[in-house]
């Protein structure tokens, strides 16, 4: 007896719509339990842009790579001020001060952290003037 090894192939322009659309879904259900099976502890910790001086009105993002995706804290190292979220908004109340600041990315597999020092100026009216 010969038993023959069948490869089953498939055209995709043999396929009609239904077709297409379930194994588009399947392929995405893989993809989707691939990714899951890869968890991981945040890296690649990135504080942009990273200056040193500010001005109120701008924001400073703390960013990582993770799965699941980081949470993410700024403490104020000096008060211990902590502020929940990615992003630190530089305000009015912090002119003509230094600061020293920790981005904390964090999630259930380990937390990472980054440090930067940075100042708060004033905007200059006259050079926005062209004077």
């Amino acid at each position: 007896m010969v038993v023959e090894s069948l490869t089953p192939t498939v055209n995709a322009d043999d396929l009609c719509c239904k077709e297409r659309i379930i194994i588009l879904r399947l392929l995405l259900h893989y993809t989707s339990f691939i990714n899951c099976l890869f968890e991981d502890a945040p890296r690649y910790l990135q504080i942009t842009p990273r200056q040193s001086s500010y001005q109120p009105g701008d924001t400073i993002r703390c960013s990582a790579e993770g799965n699941p995706k980081p949470s993410y804290q700024w403490t104020d190292l000096i008060s211990g001020t902590v502020i929940q979220g990615a992003l630190l908004n530089v305000t009015e109340t912090m002119l003509n001060n230094s600061y020293s600041f920790q981005c904390n990315a964090g999630n259930q597999y380990s937390s990472i952290v980054n440090i930067m020092n940075f100042t708060v100026r004033g905007i200059n009216v006259l050079s926005r003037l062209g004077v």
